[in-house]
């Protein structure tokens, strides 16, 4: 059987107005010896494997950017680091984020059901939601398992296949109904570039370069098909044969948004710098888009895989398309990216990452930056009953400059503890100083520290808006519990406006009209229902003209 994309591509390992502040092109020199110490990992993996060739990079912040190639593009040529290779189903985070953004901007919405934006089919559901193709909860066959699907491919490697072709040709019976459990689709996201060419009026490629690649400076990424590129691709190599003259347009037009990306490591990475540093999307997106489902065993959210690798949390994808292997990797505890890129098929780039995540481990830099523990409770999760919170939840806090205009030196995004009610935060650009702390959540009023915050870099700092109302700007905290005495951050803010008020009721009573349930900026309570309950927050804080206070 010739494999074309992978029909599985993840596994578990057990070893406001959104402001854009671009991670671009290192200015750090990477610590040599490090630097010495990650190529031999390339190295001698590359030789004892015996694979042609490998293109990686890490980017650690406040320490910069390595990037190294060991072996070989074709016969007599090596690789090098600004040779594109293919990476397969990572091209699923792109399109995740593209979703995401567009539903930041009204385009879409994540619970728009597929009749809205593209025709029926035969064996999909239309109404299946945007957020079950994202999260793989749809059920839809997924074609690359479909038998003969890869013969129909090579057939006519010239054939440009269109999404609608593939669908009518390659479908079959779903696994499941809607929602009811959790199985890998390529299907999912090839028809999630449909719904972004229609919503968007225009090919996927022309948003993907509108909305993500040219603001982030991703020069050297592309969707294939879609767009020609003539700098050097690294050859794709199968079964021990360079397979770079055999024409790839009915490969790639197939796997389209679900597979038929290219880009180089350092652009890579770069790229999981700007979208997991929470640089890229809102915190509210970035929530939605880390929301593991419990029906993928927690470890699927909307186009990214939960990783537990020696008991560290990281994000991340990994992809292979006829001839290229790749993986990518974000470690939540250093806010490192990592990314292996192989021209290859039948080599594990997750392995490759992990023994290059270890390498930085057993080789530690010293500390830049500021480890922050904030702890705050979510006022309509908070559940006096139990003295806990109702659900964990992600949240977003920003440095800013202590003298007006406030400037965000820096941001970074955690989860806060449903029991402990805390977060670590970690802090890379701060240097030592005095700072104003704000921290902003999903469809809470953002909330300033009362005064400027002295932070020291190397250490690890403490902030707590949690058992007095005056250590909130303008004691701008609701009281959450009278024993034991606990304040809040105000719930309610659903559309990120700054004000509780009748627009976010709207909002409420619009998703507690179609008994709206899961993840949505709408439930105030996280009891993954919005109802009566999420209204009567909002309208409570309304009615008492809840906003932001701000020096």
């Amino acid at each position: 059987m010739i494999r074309l994309f992978s029909a599985k591509r993840f596994l578990p390992i057990y070893l406001f107005v959104q402001m854009i502040f671009v991670i671009s092109k290192s200015s750090f020199a990477f610590d040599s010896t490090l630097t010495s110490k990650l190529q031999f990992t390339i190295d001698s993996i590359r030789t004892s494997q015996n694979f042609k060739g490998v293109s990686a990079s890490v980017i650690i912040p406040g320490h910069g950017l390595w990037q190294g190639v060991s072996g070989v593009s074709h016969s007599g040529v090596n690789i090098t680091p600004g040779m594109y290779l293919g990476i397969g189903s990572n091209t699923k985070t792109f399109m995740s984020a593209l979703a995401l953004k567009l539903a930041e901007m009204n385009v879409i919405k994540l619970e728009d059901s597929l009749y809205k934006w593209i025709p029926r089919f035969v064996f999909v559901d239309s109404t299946i939601t945007i957020r079950q193709l994202l999260n793989h909860t749809s059920g839809i066959f997924s074609i690359s398992e479909k038998p003969g699907y890869a013969d129909s491919i090579l057939a006519n490697p010239n054939r440009h296949w269109t999404p609608e072709e593939i669908l009518n040709t390659f479908l079959s019976t779903p696994y499941f109904p809607k929602g009811q459990s959790f199985r890998y689709s390529n299907t999912n996201y090839i028809i999630l570039g449909m719904i972004i060419k229609s919503a968007a009026g225009e090919q996927v490629s022309a948003k993907l370069n509108e909305l993500i690649l040219d603001p982030l400076g991703l020069d050297d990424t592309f969707l294939a098909v879609e767009e020609i590129v003539q700098d050097t691709i690294a050859h794709p190599w199968a079964n021990g044969i360079d397979i770079n003259a055999t024409p790839r347009t009915s490969l790639l037009s197939a796997a389209w948004t679900a597979g038929a990306m290219y880009s180089n490591s350092e652009n890579t990475s770069r790229w999981y710098q700007n979208l997991f540093g929470g640089q890229f999307l809102a915190s509210s997106s970035m929530s939605q888009m880390l929301n593991f489902t419990p029906q993928s065993g927690f470890v699927y959210g909307l186009g990214v895989t939960r990783y537990v690798i020696n008991g560290r949390v990281l994000f991340g994808h990994s992809g292979d398309i006829r001839g290229y292997t790749s993986c990518m990797l974000f470690d939540t505890t250093l806010n490192m990216s990592i990314t292996v890129l192989v021209n290859q098929l039948g080599v594990n780039p997750v392995a490759i990452a992990v023994a290059l995540l270890n390498t930085v481990l057993r080789n530690p830099l010293p500390q830049i930056g500021v480890d922050l523990t904030l702890s705050a409770i979510i006022e309509g999760f908070y559940d006096n009953s139990y003295e806990k919170m109702r659900m964990s939840d992600t949240a977003t806090v920003f440095i800013r400059n202590s003298f007006f205009p406030y400037t965000i030196v820096d941001s970074s995004t955690a989860i806060l503890d449903s029991s402990t009610f805390s977060g670590l935060f970690r802090l890379q650009k701060v240097t030592s100083g005095n700072y104003y702390i704000t921290l902003k959540h999903r469809n809470s009023i953002e909330t300033w520290s009362r005064l400027p915050v002295n932070l020291t870099a190397g250490s690890a700092d403490q902030y707590e808006f949690v058992s007095n109302q005056s250590t909130a700007y303008g004691n701008n905290l609701a009281l959450a519990d009278n024993s034991p005495l606990r304040y809040s951050i105000y719930s309610g803010d659903v559309n990120g406006d700054a004000i509780v008020d009748a627009f976010d009721l709207s909002e409420i009573d619009n998703d507690a009209f179609i008994f709206a349930q899961g993840y949505f900026l709408t439930d105030i309570t996280g009891d993954n229902l919005v109802d009566a309950s999420d209204g009567s927050i909002a309208d409570n804080n309304a009615a008492n003209f809840v906003s932001v206070i701000r020096p």
